[in-house]
Order: C-alpha cells, then structure tokens, then sequence
C-alpha cells in the first residue's frame, strides 16, 4: 500500500474498533482491530495475502507428495512380500 492509502484504511480500521468498542460489540471490535494488525504487518513487512497463499500451498503440496511416495513405497512392499508367500 501507499504511504496515504495505508493511513488511511489503518485510521479506518482504529475508528471502527473503538467505536465498536463503545457499543460493547466485541466481536466487531477484534475483527477490525485483527484488520488493522494485518495491515500494519503487511506494510511493514511487505509480505501480502498472495505470498501467504502461495506458501501455504507450496507447503501442502509438498506433504502431500511426501505422504504420495510414502504410500507408494508402502504398497511396492507389500507387492513384493506378497510374491514370495
């Protein structure tokens, strides 16, 4: 984000959570305060959703090709010890 557009939408986010706040609605109050923690951490640390996303996809396909060959290897063994029985 911009250096204006992020005041902008971070003072948005501060305004709503207090105001929901001082309505007692607290669960609007930490979704806007867990919004307004993302978007200090994303300008911060320049990592966006799509980064997050395609990490966490990157992560599950790789477990799933490690539980692949795994079962893979399982069933070539038990092909093989059932040859000899």
């Amino acid at each position: 984000m911009s250096g204006d557009v992020y005041y902008v939408v971070l003072g948005a986010f501060v305004v709503m959570a207090l105001l929901s706040l001082k309505h007692d609605k607290w669960m609007f109050t930490f979704i806007f305060a867990a919004l307004a923690a993302w978007v200090y951490y994303t300008h911060e640390t320049g990592v966006t959703f799509n980064d997050l996303k395609d990490d966490l996809n990157k992560a599950v396909d790789e477990s799933a090709q490690k539980r692949y060959d795994s079962n893979m290897k399982n069933e070539a063994f038990e092909y093989d010890k059932s040859k000899f029985e």
